[in-house]
């Protein structure tokens, strides 16, 4: 069961193997005695016809009492056809007219389990004369019928085999072995092993999947670069700054050196957690696709298991693997994409921004258990930084969602999109319980975190974006749980 329920692999090959082995058995165990059947039919009936000309023949003789005639006719029937292993003939009283016993051979035969007994009237119109009784071994015929059938179920079964066996080698070749490696690549980028070996590109689906993964591992592989290269500049800011100071109080300058710290850790760890929470959702994303291949890949056992594996039917399953592998190499540029960074501020619409957010996040939230809802005005044209604003949202739905699964209540969370005069407002409420009223004021404080584990810039960061755009994000208390407001400018839409 545990095998059944592992890999792609696995779930491709046992169809296949149970497939072959069922036809194998039905092959030798139904089909070619069946066929031995009809051919021992087939010879019985061959030879009653024989017998009948026979009898039509003895008919004359037995009415004139011709018994040496018959004694001849019998003997040269017996010598002509070897296979016969007794021929008897009775009157209508059931007395032996020929011959008058039955030798050894004939008893030594009539034990063969291939011994079959024909007996046939002797009559014309109403006048029953007696009885021709045939003994026939039919062990020769039928020892060169079973090798002839044997060694055609033995081609067929091994042109069955050859073809599993190609199927198996296709399957794991194009799809399996490379959708491991690019698994076990993505659960190493997931633990910054930027150097995990991908498997060879193609010209296929698959192929343009492990291309854009690269890209994106390239790009992660530049972002942590930087983030080391930003760590070490503001280091030597630090320095150079301590070396200014050097005459204040040693008090000061060592609170400088502590908050300094301070900030180098707590950006360093908030980079980190959006590292690791890309790479969650990554996994989140593909969970669905992965498990469709799968299905997709019993469904094709079963097809072949039922005779329905046909060129046409194969080539839909291509279409259907090579959509999948599309759509995750899709998720892969998108994600890709929601990071990258921005120049120059731009016209870009709220409501799209905020369903792109949206998309990092919604297989997590499913998983999860969280209602999701959106409510969105259409044409509402914003001028900044698209990508930002979405990572603000994206910001305020994870701290939601953690504000939900710390609750025991309603999982739900509703996003808003209206407009405001000259404002478009995204409010994101969320059924989490609130924040206190003592904390409320101080959640875009930098720093401030009531989180065992947060660093306490990510709102701070909010606010930041958010007034580089001149606009403004706000926190209140709603029926349920916490709202938080954002007001962006609005431009007139390109006509």
């Amino acid at each position: 069961m545990r095998l059944w329920g592992g890999s792609v692999r696995s779930k491709i090959i046992l169809p296949i193997l149970a497939t072959a082995l069922v036809l194998g058995g039905y092959l030798y165990g139904v089909w070619l005695p069946e066929e031995l059947r009809h051919e021992e039919k087939d010879h019985l009936e061959l030879t009653q016809r024989h017998l009948e000309s026979v009898a039509e023949g003895l008919f004359p003789l037995m009415v004139s009492e011709q018994l040496d005639a018959i004694y001849e006719n019998l003997s040269v029937l017996k010598q002509q056809n070897s296979t016969w292993v007794s021929i008897r003939l009775l009157n209508r009283d059931g007395q032996q007219l020929y011959p008058l016993m039955l030798g050894d051979q004939g008893a030594k035969a009539a034990e063969s389990e291939d011994v079959r007994l024909v007996r046939l009237p002797i009559h014309s119109q109403s006048v029953l004369l007696g009885w021709l009784v045939v003994k026939i071994d039919l062990g020769p015929t039928m020892d060169a019928v079973r090798e002839q059938y044997r060694r055609q179920a033995g081609i067929f079964g091994g042109l069955v085999l050859l073809m599993a066996l190609g199927v198996m080698v296709t399957m794991e070749a194009a799809v399996t072995h490379p959708l491991r490696e690019l698994a076990e690549a993505a659960r190493g980028l997931a633990r910054r092993q930027f150097d995990t070996r991908l498997p060879k590109t193609s010209g296929d689906e698959v192929g343009s999947l492990v291309e854009s993964f690269a890209a994106m591992r390239e790009d992660l592989r530049a972002y942590q670069n930087s983030l080391e290269t930003e760590i070490a500049e503001h280091q030597r800011a630090e320095r150079a700054l301590q070396e200014l100071n050097a005459t204040l109080e040693t008090r000061v300058r060592e609170e400088v050196e502590n908050n300094r710290q301070k900030d180098h850790l707590m950006i360093q760890q908030s980079r980190s957690a959006a590292m690791g929470e890309l790479a969650h959702n990554i996994a989140h994303q593909w969970r669905q696709p992965l498990n469709k291949i799968a299905l997709l890949a019993t469904n094709l056992g079963d097809d072949y298991a039922d005779g329905a594996l046909t060129a046409e039917t194969l080539r839909r399953y291509q279409s259907k693997f090579g959509g999948i592998v599309r759509g995750l190499s899709e998720t892969i540029d998108d994600f890709r994409n929601f990071f990258a960074p921005e120049e120059a501020a731009q016209p870009f619409d709220l409501a799209e921004a905020v369903k792109h957010a949206v998309l990092m996040v919604e297989a997590g939230f499913r998983d999860a258990g969280i209602e999701l809802s959106l409510d969105l005005s259409e044409n509402l044209i914003g001028h900044g930084f698209p990508h930002e604003f979405s990572q603000v949202v994206l910001n305020l739905l994870n701290n939601a969602k953690e504000a939900i699964q710390a609750h025991a209540g309603p999982r739900e969370i509703r996003v808003r999109l209206d407009r405001e005069g000259d404002f478009g407002v995204v409010r994101v409420s969320d059924s989490g319980g609130g924040i206190p009223g003592d904390i409320l004021p101080k959640v875009f404080d930098p720093y401030f975190t009531t989180k065992d584990t947060g660093a306490g810039i990510g709102l701070y960061m909010v606010k930041m974006v958010m007034e580089s755009m001149k606009g403004s994000v706000q926190a209140a208390n709603g029926e349920q749980g916490a709202e938080f407001t954002l007001r962006i400018p609005l431009i007139p839409p390109v006509q």
